[in-house]
């Protein structure tokens, strides 16, 4: 297997004007007003954004069934159309899919894959077996956004000053460093030891931990990192380096058509049946019953 401190073998290319983006929902779901926000903010810059039809399914703390969520995140990495896929948010249930995902189709077509929190899982699995780098970032706060489409729609490098209020500034170590940003969420490193966690000779760490039940909105990380990139570092800033995108014109938003498909069994996955797939098409603009119920709300 390559080294983390090696070059990765794909790249993805920038975003241009006119390009399609998709959400997807692959762990937790979102309500539909996170929908209408997601679909404003891309279209702004620009891009038309296609809806994963499961978007706002619900099955317990999931956005529906395992089939489902998998379903989408492979339509939306086989469609040529899409240039980025950006989750909804994280939560839990990622992953449930890993042993599904479609990675000839990932390596097929490199596209980044933006989220943080639970997306970790599929981070982790893309970067090990496609050498692919993705985005640990979200479209919730003006920093994040910003940060977000930068490393999306710039090849200039992205700056992140540390914070010298934080905890994590104590444990500084003088010097400098240079290798591919791997990590996330802590939970899901844990939880991939062992079970598929990538090489980490060579890489910088990045470690996203804090409190479970605070909410997005107001415990959001304000910074994001393409997972994977080529970059140096001091103690004071790391200057993300990526050969991605550009910026664009506001245009409708799109539907995707239905997709289906066939999940592969997970070894992630709980020892239950994951019943009967299912799940409707629904608006980004018009609420449902189904997002009717408050998210919860981990990232």
């Amino acid at each position: 297997m390559t080294a983390s401190h090696e070059p990765p073998d794909f790249r993805w290319p920038r975003l241009q004007v006119g390009d399609h983006v998709a959400l997807v929902s692959p762990a937790s779901f979102p309500d539909a007003a996170a929908i209408e926000d997601l679909t404003q903010i891309l279209s702004s810059w620009g891009l038309r954004v296609k809806v994963g039809e499961h978007v706002l399914d619900q099955r317990g703390d999931l956005a529906g069934h395992d089939t489902d969520r998998l379903a989408d995140l492979n339509a939306a990495f086989a469609d040529p159309e899409i240039r980025a896929v950006i989750t909804t948010r994280g939560g839990a249930g990622a992953y449930r899919i890993l042993d599904g995902l479609d990675f000839d189709a990932i390596r097929a077509d490199p596209k980044p894959l933006v989220g943080f929190s639970d997306i970790t899982y599929l981070h982790l699995a893309i970067w090990r077996q496609c050498r692919i780098p993705g985005i640990h970032g979200c479209l919730v706060g003006p920093h994040a956004i910003a940060t977000v489409r930068h490393l999306l729609t710039s090849t200039e490098p992205s700056t992140h000053r540390r914070n010298p209020q934080l905890l994590s500034v104590a444990a500084e170590v003088p010097g400098h460093a240079r290798g591919h940003l791997l990590g996330g969420w802590l939970g899901a490193l844990a939880g991939m030891v062992g079970a598929g966690l990538p090489d980490l000779a060579g890489a910088i760490l990045l470690i996203e931990a804090g409190s479970r039940t605070t909410p997005i909105a107001a415990g959001t990380s304000s910074t994001c990192f393409a997972t994977g990139s080529s970059r140096s570092a001091s103690p004071y800033s790391a200057a993300l380096r990526l050969g991605m995108a550009r910026i664009p014109t506001p245009s409708p938003s799109a539907r995707w058509p239905n997709s289906t498909p066939a999940a592969a069994p997970s070894r992630f996955a709980r020892p239950h049946s994951d019943a009967k797939p299912g799940g409707s098409l629904s608006s980004p603009t018009a609420p449902d019953a189904r997002a009717r119920r408050p998210a919860v709300r981990s990232g």
